[in-house]
């Protein structure tokens, strides 16, 4: 026969106390974390912290963890303690964090870290250390870098490219405009971003009779997602003067394939005419 009722709720597992559990959460915890007392000497580092930074708990404990980790900044120069947010939580009892520093393994690499540094405080208020929770940001800096490449590499496209090229949002508003469109239209960059660019450079017919936006092509590219082409039709400078253009709208649409504005590449056609 099987066990007994009473035989099976004794073999219940028994409940935790809060400082196993928080012993617990600590071991899972998938950051960094570790504790330094008043005088700046470690007093606990988690599994996490052990496989980010090298070092065993056994070894860390007790020792000044600035020593150990922070003592150099990323160019080489030496980090006096006195100036560490890390530390300066127990001094000023205030949250500190960072994201533009390193820390250093046992092997003498470095890695970009990301960390906070939150002071520990006793029933009466007093300042009794700090506790430290940190993450290994190298493959968020790889990415944002490269993502700044990238950014920099259409800068430099759209900066080269002989065509005009400009950028609608929704509304129909200059989101951006290349050094060519600037040049053919007059106006700077600065003065057509934010402003309804059919207003500016579209807003008359080349017969002179007034250009709707409603009938716009380049505005119909945001609304029906169809791309838009034209070369019976006149773009006008800031000077008041108009050149014939060929242009092309193009929807832009996001991530999840909603339309949040068009691109607009044009050529002054002047000598084709």
């Amino acid at each position: 026969m099987g066990d007994q009722p009473e035989q099976r709720s004794e073999r219940k597992a028994k409940p935790l106390t809060r400082s196993e559990l928080n012993e617990l959460v600590l071991k899972c915890a998938g950051e960094g974390i570790y504790c330094i007392d008043q005088e700046g000497r470690t007093t606990y580092l988690n599994p996490a912290g052990e496989a980010i930074l090298g070092w065993n708990a056994a070894d860390f404990v007790g020792t000044f963890s600035h020593q150990l980790i922070h003592h150099t900044h990323a160019d080489g120069s030496a980090y006096p303690s006195h100036d560490c947010p890390i530390y300066a939580a127990f001094h000023d009892g205030k949250v500190h964090h960072v994201n533009h520093e390193v820390f250093w393994r046992k092997d003498g690499t470095s890695f970009p870290v990301e960390y906070s540094s939150t002071p520990i405080l006793g029933d009466d208020g007093e300042l009794l250390g700090a506790v430290v929770t940190f993450r290994d940001v190298t493959e968020r800096r790889h990415a944002e870098e490269q993502l700044a490449a990238l950014k920099r590499r259409n800068e430099l496209i759209l900066a080269s490219a002989g065509e005009g090229i400009y950028g609608l949002d929704s509304e129909g508003r200059t989101t951006f405009c290349n050094p060519a469109a600037v040049a053919m239209m007059g106006w700077t960059a600065q003065e057509m971003l934010g402003k309804p660019q059919h207003d500016l450079i579209h807003h008359t017919r080349p017969s002179g009779e007034p250009y709707s936006r409603a009938q716009c092509p380049v505005y119909a590219a945001i609304t029906d997602g169809l791309v838009h082409r034209e070369d019976n039709e006149v773009f006008w400078r800031k000077d008041g003067t108009s050149f014939p253009v060929e242009y092309v709208s193009t929807p832009v649409r996001d991530e999840d394939g909603s339309l949040i504005g068009a691109v607009v590449t044009f050529n002054d056609i002047s000598e084709r005419k």
